[in-house]
Formats: structure tokens, C-alpha cells, sequence
């Protein structure tokens, strides 16, 4: 790989992980074109060494938790988030070409992990009813640097420690039964670079169920109301000025599988995603 390459695209692998091909294009020709010439590199090359794993896990010799083989922690919950732009004004809508208007009215994909004890953290505070508690800060942390991001168009650059320029947080008990605790939490965020030249700003409302006294996610509903402005470096065409971005947060259903398979885009840092940081200290 080149030094400021990237690792996304579509790549053409044998089952045993050998590379034979790669293209990093939306063009339905130039894809297809590469897979027909994948595959018969595959089978002039390699079709009689092949080797097939047949049981679950990582081939011999990789490292599970590596920096390209990412796995969900031990009991860390699974969250589905998605983001969205528009509606856009009329003027704005206008103001974009025909691929830009394809691109953002694309879906933005991640998943956001909430480890178990932040979970525990926040069942033990819970005290009674209408009682005031705090957000694990490596989970607020966590959702506005990397969850808070314009991923409609592709691949985003998350936010730094220091671009989190608001985050005022408030959390309370709303509901306690016999076997659970219902939390409802807000955040009121100011994202943006040093230049200004890429934003986001707006508020996070949520719910969060969990299991008494287990502390297992049981229900998991966010939602962001914003406007955002800018574009990152592989996330070009944005609208112009400030658009609405709505990302929408929900967690993902027990036995889906992919939860565990497919990691957070963040968490290629995955010492910096379990352990976030912020450069000022959210207000309650």
C-alpha cells in the first residue's frame, strides 16, 4: 500500500486470503472488468493450491484483535447507526451535480460499541426515578467523535479530541421495574476543525435500557438533529453552506451476526476507540 493510500475499494481474494485483484472505482465496467480479470488470474495461478478453511475463526498465524482483523469485545453491545442528509432547499438540491445528488442521498453504515462496563457504570449510578446521572465519559466521547460523522458520501475523517468544542451532557432515570432501567440522555454538541471549514452542530437525544443486574443492552434508540457543513478528504461533494444531517442509532438485533463481524470504522485505532478522550470536559 502506498503511504496516504487507502484500504478501501473491492478486492477479489481466493479463500485462502491470496490477493488477485483490486479497484476502487463506482464505474459498473470498470468493476466488473476487474473481476473478470480477477478470476482468471485466480484460475491460471492458484485454483490447484487453494486452501479451505472450514472452521469459524481466524486462519492460523493472524492475530484475532490485529489492526485489520477487528473483534468485538467480551460482552460489548452492538448499536446499528445510520445517517442521512436532507431534505435540502431547492437552491441547494440545484447546486449539486447529478453524481453528488446520488451520493448524498446514500445511507452512511456503522456500528457503535458499548462496552460492558460502561454499562455497568451507568446501571449503579442509577439510584431512583428522576435521579440525575452522568454518561460513561468514554461513551459520550466515543459517540461525538466517532459516531457524530457525514459518512453519507464514503469514508469520513472522525473528530479529533481537541474538535469537540461543545458537549453539554444530561442524563436522568426515567424508569425502574424488577429487571430493567430505562435512562434518557441528551447531548448538546459543536464539532468542528480548527478552520471551520468542516462542522457538525446540533443535539443528540436518546433512551437506554438495561437488564437488572445483568447490565445487558436491552434497548438502545438515538437520535441526532443537526446541520452540518464541509466535506473530509474522501467525502468530497457535500452540499453547500449548512445541511441537515440526522444520524439515527439503534441497537443491533441479537443473532443478526454481522454485529460481530463488521467493526466500527474507528476502531482500526482500537486502543484511542475503546478509550476516547476529550480536550474539555462535557457539562452536565
Amino acid at each position: 500500500m502506498r503511504p496516504g493510500g487507502t484500504t478501501q475499494g473491492l478486492y477479489i481474494a481466493a479463500a485462502d486470503g491470496r490477493n488477485f485483484g483490486y479497484v476502487n472505482h463506482r464505474s459498473p465496467e470498470r468493476v466488473l472488468a476487474e473481476m473478470e480479470d480477477g478470476l482468471a488470474r485466480f484460475r491460471e495461478k492458484a485454483a490447484a493450491h487453494a486452501t479451505f478453511q472450514t472452521a469459524r475463526g481466524a486462519p492460523r498465524g493472524v492475530e484475532s484483535a490485529g489492526p485489520t482483523l477487528r473483534r468485538t469485545p467480551t460482552a460489548a453491545a452492538v448499536v446499528r447507526v445510520h445517517a442521512r442528509i436532507g431534505p435540502l432547499s431547492d437552491e441547494s438540491y440545484s447546486s449539486l451535480r447529478k453524481e453528488q445528488r446520488v451520493l448524498n442521498a446514500a445511507v452512511g453504515r456503522d456500528h457503535l460499541w458499548i462496552l460492558e462496563k460502561e454499562r455497568r457504570a451507568l446501571l449503579e449510578s442509577a439510584g431512583v426515578v428522576a435521579n440525575a446521572v452522568q454518561l460513561p465519559p468514554t461513551l459520550s466521547a466515543r459517540i461525538l467523535r466517532f459516531h457524530l460523522v457525514d459518512n453519507v458520501r464514503g469514508e469520513p475523517e472522525m473528530w479529533r479530541s481537541s474538535e469537540v468544542r461543545r458537549a453539554d451532557c444530561e442524563a436522568t432515570l426515567i424508569r425502574a421495574s424488577r429487571d430493567s432501567r430505562t435512562f434518557a440522555f441528551r447531548i448538546e454538541f459543536l464539532l468542528a476543525t480548527s478552520s471551520g471549514e468542516r462542522g457538525y452542530e446540533g443535539r443528540l437525544e436518546g433512551e437506554i435500557e438495561l437488564a437488572a443486574p445483568t447490565a445487558a443492552l436491552v434497548r438502545f434508540r438515538a437520535y441526532s438533529f443537526g446541520e452540518a457543513w464541509g466535506s473530509s478528504i474522501y467525502t468530497p461533494g457535500a452540499p453547500p453552506g449548512r445541511f441537515p444531517l440526522t444520524i439515527a442509532m439503534v441497537n443491533a438485533p441479537e443473532g443478526d451476526g454481522n454485529e460481530a463481524i463488521v467493526p466500527p470504522q474507528a476502531s482500526s485505532h482500537f486502543g484511542e476507540y475503546l478509550r476516547p478522550a476529550l480536550s474539555i470536559t462535557p457539562k452536565p
